[in-house]
């Protein structure tokens, strides 16, 4: 029983990570369109489907990058999507 639950949580953990180079390029996309409520609001899921899916390391820069486009410093949300760039290439 634990086996098969196990396969579908590694199953469903594999098809988020999967999706996340998706939702990165829309974060980006949103960047260069100036859309820091967008932005804020795609952080913020982000955040949340990070933690549920186990991925803290996502969440914690998505929380970084909601405040930065709340506060619209571009410099920092260019450099918290850089950071997301560059977990998702360590991802399985």
């Amino acid at each position: 029983m634990t086996s098969s639950l196990d396969s579908v949580l590694n199953s469903l953990r594999s098809s988020y990570a999967e999706s996340l180079p998706e939702k990165i390029e829309h974060l980006k996309e949103l960047c260069k369109q100036g859309q820091a409520d967008e932005l804020r609001k795609a952080a913020h899921k982000l955040k949340g489907s990070g933690q549920s899916y186990g991925f803290p390391e996502i969440s914690r820069i998505c929380e970084q990058l909601e405040t930065s486009a709340e506060l619209t410093d571009w410099h920092a949300v260019a450099h918290a999507i850089n950071e997301l760039d560059a977990i998702i290439e360590t991802l399985d």
